[in-house]
């Protein structure tokens, strides 16, 4: 077992390393920053790849909402990145338009379910 400051040492030249290797610039030659992104964040309404029956189904069950969801709120992910994140606008207007969001959505799973405990005698 190796002593509590070999592993601190450790733990620590891992975390800058890491950090380094983050916050390193990207030069023309590397992979641009929007290929990089269009990547890593599948969009709401593209299809499901290499999904199952059951996934496909859903996805075109739930198209107009997941439509509906992708151009109102907006996406922090793929918002112009500067070196802190997005920007805090666009930030604070995605979680308005998620709470806005939030009040229709739980009123009609409320309703449904008091629906559905009538019908059953629940």
């Amino acid at each position: 077992m190796q002593p509590k400051e070999t592993l601190e040492n450790e733990f620590q030249s891992q975390i800058s390393a890491k950090y380094n290797m983050l916050y390193h610039t990207i030069t023309d030659a590397m992979i641009t920053a929007d290929a990089l992104q269009a990547e890593l964040i599948p969009s709401l309404i593209v299809w499901p790849d290499n999904g199952s029956l059951i996934s496909a189904s859903l996805h075109v069950i739930l198209f107009p909402f997941k439509l509906l969801i992708h151009f109102t709120i907006p996406d922090v992910r793929s918002a112009p990145l500067s070196i802190s994140g997005p920007s805090a606008k666009t930030a604070a207007l995605s979680i308005l338009m998620s709470i806005l969001w939030l009040i229709p959505s739980t009123y009609v799973m409320v309703l449904s379910l008091e629906i559905l405990g009538h019908q059953w005698h629940v």
